[in-house]
């Protein structure tokens, strides 16, 4: 949740719980009133100069009540629990809170504008699986051993395993790798095979797509080895296009492999099932009609929660509590000198790109 004016904005991720938003209430009240009453560019330096509240806004934090706030918290709960327990932006769950935000806006007499725009969606349907078939047949444990990269596609395969441009040393050379950064890497390559790849020099999507190219089933990428690159890779192929599972792994894995590989043929068996593709999501914004447009003053935070789960504390509450606010000014009948702007935006939790 945000709160700006003019060119002064001070931001956070807004996983804050509704009693601690409650308690900083009285503050922001304070400087809203501040800001709406002072004509200068720049607020007061201290709220303590306001002596003075001619706009109401001394009601206002005795008017937002956990009892309202809860009342929109739990309804995102409910929206949540009817639509596979997520609010994800691209989902049914975040049209439903999308909505549900605009039309109590609406009632409040704002003008409501919903913003909308492409971003690239990404999730995890089931739990991925990695497992090396033979020889010695082993299954790796995710998050610990192996990881899905961000926007990876899905797939089933069973295939040998062939390492490209892999150094015999994982690590041991100085200087980054450039495993499968460039298509002759892959000359030669079995049409089939799952791709081999170590961490270095372009990106996990460039390593992707170039394997994809080469017509392999899958792309296995396993880190450096140097400080702090040994732990399972959780990187990102940007965004949606690679249709091939493309999994990170740790360094002890893939060195692990690289010497199995040198010893004679290595066959594993890799499954994701994920959806990587464009969508669409919103914002909500609701303005004052009274203030100043060249002071507005923004108090925002995302609706959107993590495909993992509701998304209650982070940041239902922080939105729960916008929305409150929003409601409260409006039946207190506040009228700023300067114009507030309330938001609440989509798709947060895979990139802020409804604040950006």
């Amino acid at each position: 949740m945000f709160f700006s004016g003019g060119s002064v904005q001070l931001t956070g991720r807004a996983a804050l719980g509704t009693l601690v938003l409650l308690a900083a209430l009285g503050a922001v009240g304070v400087a809203v009133a501040a800001w709406s009453t002072d004509r200068s560019t720049q607020p007061p330096e201290s709220p303590k100069a306001v002596t003075a509240d001619p706009s109401g806004y001394s009601e206002l934090p005795k008017a937002v009540t956990p009892k309202g706030i809860l009342e929109h918290e739990r309804r995102f709960q409910a929206i949540a629990e009817a639509h596979g327990n997520t609010r994800a932006a691209g989902t049914p769950g975040y049209r439903e809170s999308r909505e549900y935000v605009a039309e109590r806006l609406r009632r409040a007499g704002y003008g409501v504008r919903v913003q909308s725009f492409k971003f690239p969606f990404f999730r995890v349907l089931a739990p991925l699986e990695m497992a090396r078939v033979s020889p010695d047949p082993h299954a790796y444990e995710l998050r610990e051993d192996f990881a899905p990269m961000q926007y990876s596609g899905s797939g089933e395969v069973t295939a040998e395993l062939e390492p490209v441009d892999v150094s015999p040393s994982p690590g041991g050379e100085p200087g980054p790798s450039t495993s499968g950064c460039e298509e002759p890497d892959f000359t030669g390559f079995d049409e089939g095979d799952v791709a081999f790849l170590q961490r270095g020099t372009c990106t996990f999507e460039e390593k992707a797509k170039n394997a994809e190219a080469a017509g392999a089933s899958a792309a296995l990428i396993f880190n450096r080895g140097e400080e702090n690159k040994t732990d399972t890779i959780r990187g990102t192929l940007g965004k949606p296009g690679v249709t091939i599972p493309v999994l990170g792994t740790s360094f002890a894995v893939g060195e692990d492999l690289v010497r199995m590989t040198q010893g004679g043929d290595v066959t594993v068996r890799v499954f994701a099932s994920t959806v990587s593709e464009t969508r669409e999501a919103s914002n909500v914004i609701a303005d004052t009609e009274e203030g100043r447009e060249d002071q507005t003053v923004v108090v925002g935070g995302h609706l959107d929660s993590v495909p993992e789960g509701p998304g209650i504390n982070d940041n239902g509450s922080g939105s729960a509590t916008v929305l409150e606010i929003a409601e409260k000014m409006s039946e207190l009948g506040i009228e700023p000198r300067n114009r507030v702007r309330f938001a609440f935006w989509g798709a947060e939790e895979l990139g802020l790109f409804g604040s950006k």
